[in-house]
């Protein structure tokens, strides 16, 4: 633009627009100082002769001067006053390599200023070429001690997180909201039989599958709405193990914002061992409830059956007429049912009184056998041994425990009428002897098997519903456990444990 000397109106708004021009850059050259001097790092402007063309606050609290004292000078002289040896020209010194390679350096390095270390990011760049030299540099200088002590930090609190986490005794599974496993401690690896890197990003589905019943319903809603109907309340489902075994857990459900997310966190609990004791524990009570009726009863009965049974014989071996004979002969035989109906109602409801001595498990198991195989049938039975072949010596009351086995072969006899197989295996484990009987039979439903064992239950035609009572009573008082499992139409398994 010319600008006509001669017109002194055009020279003075020449002279305001430059004066505004001015104030703009000033303006903006105080912005960007206090952009310049509000950085944590370290920002130092170099010159091709390694003076300092111009440093922010940071570097100046770093060296403690002031920026006169700074500006100007070289910046190794700097460094050395406040203990921080530098080596110009060298391939530690990013300013001597921006100089000969014109491109940016980044290096990390320890530096020592006052006696305190620290960790560093060295940034240089190369601000201002001419003619393919660098006149100017830039060094950033971005201290890592902070950084590194905050990871070691999270480190840390890590690992006691995770100290913490598989400490526990009950499973911790936490999910996001999509309900893929983020957390799975070490209990969770022992119930679920999965290690942590195998469902980590699985579905929760895997463990808990898809089941009938209102609690299940929950379950899943809470998920959707985190409906307060079960927050950090316990509920009942079924599980499932890496072998496909469904069991019964307790689990309670918590959620919190994550700040990038829902995390669901459900800690579990194996249940099995707990309903196995609740099961046991009612069969206990029930058998405690009718124990003074039924005494009572077997005790009034005894008398009368025996007298009953006398005058029976003697009317029996007095007789002549064949219709009165086999009447008298009826009569006998019921006497004699319920003379062992009463016993065996005596032995369900006393306190089972053990003769304890030393016997080996596996001669009294082929004692059983041997008489079972021995008695009269029109059906063939196949028994299949399989017993430890160390030392099974156990304290015990041999005699009742025969019974025990003699009751529970009879039952697997009795549910194949036409025969089959029954295995028998016997097994030392840690603290205790195993004892498995299983049959081919008829099997027991699954709501009738958790009352086999209780007084006057049978699913056989003819049974009193006492054996199996008294198999329990015999066996709980050697301090032992007795469970039954079944698959309707395949078959019944009993196992006995008994300490050693």
């Amino acid at each position: 633009m010319t600008l006509d000397m001669a017109d002194p109106l055009a020279l003075l708004d020449r002279i305001g627009e430059l004066e505004q021009e001015v104030e703009s850059l000033k303006a903006r050259e105080r912005f960007f100082r206090e952009i310049f001097n509000t950085l944590a790092e370290e920002l130092i402007l170099l010159d091709s002769e390694y003076r300092v063309v111009d440093a922010n606050q940071s570097f100046m609290d770093i060296t403690g001067l002031s920026r006169e004292q700074v500006i100007g000078c070289k910046c190794y002289e700097i460094f050395a006053i406040a203990g921080r040896m530098c080596r110009p020209e060298t391939e530690s010194c990013p300013l001597h390599i921006v100089k000969r390679t014109g491109k940016k350096v980044e290096m990390r390095t320890t530096l020592t200023a006052y006696g305190t270390q620290r960790e560093v990011l060295k940034i240089a760049y190369p601000v201002f070429k001419s003619q393919g030299q660098v006149l100017f540099v830039l060094e950033v200088n971005r201290d890592l001690t902070e950084s590194r002590s905050l990871a070691r930090h999270l480190k840390h609190t890590e690992q006691r997180f995770q100290m913490l986490l598989n400490s526990v005794s009950d499973a911790i599974v936490s999910t996001g909201e999509d309900q893929k496993i983020l957390i799975f401690n070490s209990a969770a690896e022992r119930m679920f039989q999965y290690s942590s890197h195998e469902v980590l990003g699985k579905d929760l589905m895997t463990l808990i599958p898809p089941q009938d019943g209102e609690q299940y319903q929950d379950f899943l809603e809470f998920f959707k709405t985190r409906a307060p109907k079960i927050l950090d309340k316990a509920i009942r489902l079924k599980a499932k193990k890496r072998n496909n075994l469904e069991f019964p857990v307790e689990l309670g459900l918590s959620c919190f914002d994550s700040g990038s997310g829902l995390i669901f966190t459900a800690i579990i609990r194996d249940i099995s061992q707990q309903l196995e004791t609740e099961k046991r524990l009612l069969i206990s009570e029930r058998l405690a409830a009718m124990g003074k009726t039924v005494a009572h009863v077997v005790h009034e009965l005894k008398t009368p059956l025996m007298i009953i049974g006398g005058l029976s014989q003697q009317l029996l071996r007095s007789h002549t007429d064949p219709a009165a004979i086999k009447k008298l002969e009826i009569v006998c035989e019921e006497v004699a049912r319920l003379e062992r109906l009463v016993k065996d109602l005596g032995d369900v409801t006393k306190e089972q009184r053990l003769v304890k001595r030393w016997s080996n498990v596996n001669d009294l198991i082929m004692d059983v056998v041997r008489m079972m195989t021995n008695l009269p049938s029109q059906v063939t039975y196949e028994f299949i041994c399989d017993l430890w072949e160390g030392d099974l010596e156990l304290e015990c009351d041999p005699d009742k425990l025969k019974q025990v086995f003699i009751n529970l072969v009879a039952n697997a006899m009795e549910s194949m009428e036409k025969g089959g197989k029954i295995w028998i295996e016997s097994r030392k484990k840690e603290g205790f002897v195993e004892i498995t009987i299983r049959d081919q039979g008829v099997g027991i439903k699954d709501e009738e098997l958790p009352h086999i064992f209780e007084p006057f239950f049978t699913t056989r035609k003819k049974g009193t519903g006492l054996g199996l009572s008294i198999s329990y009573k015999i066996v709980e008082a050697h301090h032992g456990r007795i469970t039954a499992d079944s698959i309707p139409g395949k078959g019944t398994t009993i196992q006995i444990q008994l300490p050693l």
